[in-house]
């Protein structure tokens, strides 16, 4: 019963990583969207998800940019045989290909992005060495890439 919720979890967070509050595609508009990522460690029993709030400027009907901020943490990191935590925060700017259906309610999207970011890895036990772990901290580039489907709910 435990694993048919998790299951159910899981996929309320997939369904949920569509959703866009958004006004209809139009050049000169700006529109705020909310996506998720569901997150599975299988060997660690971990679930949870990683939310991005998005903020899209629309160059032509077509083409926008778009940016998003994310930030997650997570548990069960062993570093040299030590529990850590790891802290993961950056930005990410991509030209977004957006197109809508017949229905203008349903859009479909396709991404190519860029971004920054950093990782922090602290041990869990505030009396361990952190020298042990923190020089693995470190900056990230990070890269966006995919497609998409959104739905609008208002006009």
């Amino acid at each position: 019963m435990r694993k048919l919720i998790k299951t159910g979890l899981i996929i309320l967070f997939v369904l949920y990583s569509f959703t866009q509050f958004a006004q209809e595609s139009q050049k000169g508009r700006m529109k705020i969207s909310l996506s998720g990522i569901p997150l599975i460690n299988w060997n660690y029993d971990y679930y949870g998800c990683a939310v991005k709030p998005g903020f899209e400027y629309f160059i032509t009907d077509h083409f926008s940019i778009h940016r998003d901020l994310f930030y997650h943490i997570q548990s069960g990191y062993f570093i040299s045989g030590i529990e850590s935590r790891s802290s993961t925060f950056g930005l990410i700017t991509s030209v977004r290909y957006n197109n809508s259906f017949s229905t203008k309610k349903w859009n479909f999207f396709g991404q190519l992005g860029v971004g920054f970011g950093s990782v922090l890895y602290r041990p869990i036990d505030d009396n361990v060495d952190k020298s042990k772990v923190g020089w693995l901290n470190s900056g990230i580039i990070a890269y966006s890439a995919g497609v998409g489907v959104g739905y609008r709910f208002t006009k």
